[in-house]
């Protein structure tokens, strides 16, 4: 779908459409209407091993943010005894 300046894509969750990194949504921001400079691309993902969330992408700055779930087991009792979703800044691309 295409707005003034965003371009948004939805994938299939489920089934052989389906993409095999979890990819979901993707947005891409542009600086301009005509839709030629990319300032942001947000991505959002579904059942991934690794519990990646979200990541967001800055072309211009080089730079990617992440948003995943971490949980920590206790072992001894068998229960999740942490859980914490935040954004963490990382150089460069994926």
């Amino acid at each position: 779908m295409l707005f003034k300046r965003s371009e948004l894509e939805i994938f299939a969750r489920f089934g052989e459409c389906a993409p095999w990194n979890g990819l979901t949504e993707r947005l891409t921001l542009y600086a301009d209407d005509a839709r030629s400079v990319v300032c942001e691309v947000r991505e959002w993902f579904s059942r991934r091993k690794d519990k990646l969330l979200e990541r967001r992408s800055y072309p211009k700055e080089e730079c990617t943010m992440v948003r995943a779930v971490c949980v920590w087991w206790c072992l001894a009792h068998g229960r999740v005894i942490a859980v914490c979703i935040g954004f963490m800044r990382t150089s460069g691309h994926f």
